[in-house]
């Protein structure tokens, strides 16, 4: 991120320094890639707290900083506190509305605490712009699916299934999203309920 041209020198290296400090205690304890959730003892919790207190010590000098307010939002995700996640992801979406990274966060934050809605809003146009995006196209294909949305769904599957055919879980999440448009199946809720039916 380059630096706000307003800031000093002093200012800057305050930042970057802190921000460096926030990354190294969040280093290989915040999820990564939909990985599950882990148990986290008392000095990992610790050290994602004193990691978020760095990444708004950060904000307090540059406002604007997504890649701070997504580490917030990586670090209260691994705590288990969706709802600030959620906020945080959000929060960087409004300064980064066409980054397919920062909607993916936002998306499964919100997929996960049931707001599909939510998720199906921030990726799709998101989608749109990056069409030949495969994990973007399939977490725009989960939101819809358990939103109701079965025929864009279906659509998101299908460009999965296009651009990598090789892997088999496209094809299945294809053909399961076109059973429940066709009344087949019930339409899923969570993405439990999708990895039981496929």
């Amino acid at each position: 991120m380059k630096p706000d041209p307003t800031l000093t020198e002093e200012q800057i290296k305050r930042h970057n320094d802190l921000y460096t400090r926030a990354n190294e205690l969040s280093e290989g304890l915040v999820i990564l890639d939909d990985a599950p959730q882990r148990i986290l003892g008392v000095f990992q919790k610790r050290r994602l707290r004193k990691a978020i207190e760095l990444y708004q010590q950060v904000l307090e000098i540059n406002r604007v900083n997504w890649p701070a307010m997504v580490g917030i939002g990586k670090a209260f995700q691994t705590l288990g506190e969706l709802e600030q996640a959620l906020s945080w992801f959000a929060r960087a979406n409004e300064c980064v509305p066409d980054n397919p990274s920062v909607a993916k966060e936002v998306g499964y934050a919100a997929g996960r605490l049931g707001k599909h809605d939510v998720a199906v809003r921030v990726m799709e146009s998101v989608a749109k712009q990056h069409p030949n995006n495969a994990g973007l196209q399939t977490n725009f294909g989960l939101s819809c699916l358990m939103a109701g949305k079965l025929a864009d769904a279906c659509r998101a599957f299908e460009r999965t299934v296009e651009l990598e055919p090789q892997r088999d879980m496209n094809k299945r999440l294809l053909t399961f999203a076109k059973e429940v448009e066709s009344k087949k199946r019930p339409c899923p809720k969570t993405e439990a309920e999708i990895l039981h039916a496929i």
